[in-house]
């Protein structure tokens, strides 16, 4: 997903930052630039091996 959202940006000649994260830090960002009322657009791929309980 990276690799396309950077060649989107470069294609569209976007003026957006990628940033790479985990979902914790893409969480506190997230609550962040909402608390501060700030623009922010974020991606997220679920995976359901992230929340897996071993057996």
């Amino acid at each position: 997903m990276m690799k396309k959202t950077e060649q989107a940006i470069k294609d569209y000649g976007l003026d957006f930052t990628l940033r790479d994260s985990s979902s914790a830090g893409m969480s506190a960002t997230l609550a962040n630039k909402i608390k501060n009322k700030e623009w922010v657009i974020v991606t997220w791929i679920y995976r359901c091996d992230e929340t897996a309980v071993p057996e």
